[in-house]
């Protein structure tokens, strides 16, 4: 149940809606859950779905031409200052600075 539950939450329809359709996928207690996550992943399930977010969000700055406002809401992070922080921890640079830097890279 725990592969078959990490694997559909790789979908972004399931990412982004967060913690709440982990547990729904999974039909299990966030205690229980969290335990299983820890023990054969390794991370907490918070921590496996910001890590799917922010990489959807990487691949939106580079791929499209959103604004980071809209992509920051597309991958299910509701707290603008909340996603800056957790984007720059991730990859260093703020997400506009990411977009940028990475432009110009693919443009060589």
């Amino acid at each position: 149940w725990l592969d078959t539950a990490f694997a559909q939450m790789q979908k972004p329809r399931n990412f982004t809606q967060g913690l709440s359709r982990l547990y729904a996928i999974t039909g299990k207690s966030p205690a229980y859950l969290a335990r299983c996550f820890r023990k054969y992943y390794g991370t907490t399930p918070t921590d496996f779905i910001n890590e799917l977010r922010l990489n959807y969000c990487a691949s939106l700055l580079l791929c499209s031409n959103l604004s980071v406002t809209d992509i920051c809401m597309e991958c299910g992070f509701e707290n603008l200052s909340w996603f800056y922080e957790v984007f720059q921890r991730k990859f260093g640079i703020a997400p506009s600075q990411y977009r940028k830097q990475n432009q110009k890279q693919q443009a060589f």
